[in-house]
């Protein structure tokens, strides 16, 4: 964690980050610090994808109980990818890399007292509307604090997204040891 190099001054107050804040900021400084981040980006046109969604909405929502939002679609899109192009669906273990059997895709979701990932286990094999179930799910046991160790670990890769905020890019950190983020 980063030294205090602020003084702090009439009317501020300091508040000691939380254990799960301090984990957080541990992590991602080794992240930044161990794992090449490379930065690219883009322009999509995502007109289909919208155009499916809003084709599929109200079965998804009919057989799960849940809307379905972009942000399933992606995960699917990611894990089909993962699942193709091997060489991206690894973890970093020290000195090896471990090219995985399984397509684990971690979500970013925002809480209260932090940021957590938790994992949907072959994601490549799930259908957009289990995907669209256990992404929920996960969320909702997220927002909640009740994630278990085991809905946190195992991914390879994370989808991250900002875009509810009307964010258009942003430069996300690598969740070690996964191999990449969205």
């Amino acid at each position: 964690v980063l030294e205090d190099t602020n003084q702090v001054q009439s009317g501020d107050r300091k508040v000691p980050l939380s254990r799960m804040r301090k984990v957080i900021a541990r992590r991602l400084s080794q992240s930044k610090h161990d794992i090449p981040h490379v930065y690219f980006g883009t322009t999509v046109d995502v007109t289909e994808v919208k155009e499916l969604r809003e084709k599929m909405k109200d079965m998804i929502t009919a057989k799960t109980g849940r809307k379905l939002s972009l942000n399933d679609i992606i995960i699917k899109a990611v894990a089909v990818a993962l699942a193709e192009y091997k060489d991206i669906n690894v973890s970093l273990d020290n000195d090896e890399m471990i090219y995985h059997g399984e397509v684990n895709v971690g979500i970013a979701v925002n809480v209260d007292n932090g940021l957590v990932v938790p994992v949907i286990r072959n994601a490549d094999k799930l259908s957009l509307s289990q995907i669209n179930l256990r992404a929920g799910e996960l969320i909702d046991k997220a927002r909640k604090g009740q994630l278990s160790l085991d809905d946190m670990t195992g991914g390879s890769f994370t989808v991250s997204n900002l875009g509810m905020y009307g964010i258009d890019e942003f430069a996300a950190i690598i969740n070690p040891p996964e191999s990449g983020i969205l």
